[in-house]
């Protein structure tokens, strides 16, 4: 018969004599990825959506040779709301020419908007307000106030 040797074993390499550690000790790792994970698509969608303001913005209909006097941006809603934009510009054109120039655009885009759209979508396409004002300069051209809402 075999001896057998009963001793204390001894410990392996990397044993180390195991602690109680509380039920919550994983917690706080967990709680940093969650906190991580929501800033990061946070600062994700918002930059998505500050694209899409940004190209609603430059698809602005700017007169040609007019001068910006002021920008105004507005947030309606918050976050990822709607933003209204105010801009005041200035040309040396009389108020005619400029109010038939927007409203030969303005139909133009709108005519566009029916043309191309889809028969069978069930989205109705947007036609945007009639967002300007003309009103004549002092020095004889014309003041334009363009008034926008982007998504």
């Amino acid at each position: 018969m075999t001896n057998l040797n009963f001793d204390e074993a001894v410990p392996t390499m990397g044993h180390r004599d195991r602690q109680f550690r509380s039920i919550f000790s994983g917690l706080i790792p967990i709680i940093i990825g969650v906190i991580i994970l929501i800033s990061g698509t946070y600062l994700y969608l918002d930059r998505w959506h500050m694209s899409r303001v940004e190209a609603c913005q430059n698809a602005f209909y700017f007169y040609p040779n007019a001068a910006v006097i002021s920008r105004v941006d507005q947030v309606l809603t918050q976050p990822f709301g709607i933003i209204e934009t105010r801009l005041e510009m200035t040309t040396p054109d009389d108020p005619q020419t400029v109010e038939s120039w927007y409203s030969r655009s303005w139909g133009l885009y709108v005519r566009e908007q029916v043309q191309n759209r889809d028969p069978n979508s069930n989205h109705p396409f947007s036609i945007p307000a009639r967002g300007w004002e003309i009103e004549p300069a002092s020095d004889g051209g014309a003041i334009i106030h363009l008034t926008g809402f982007c998504p």
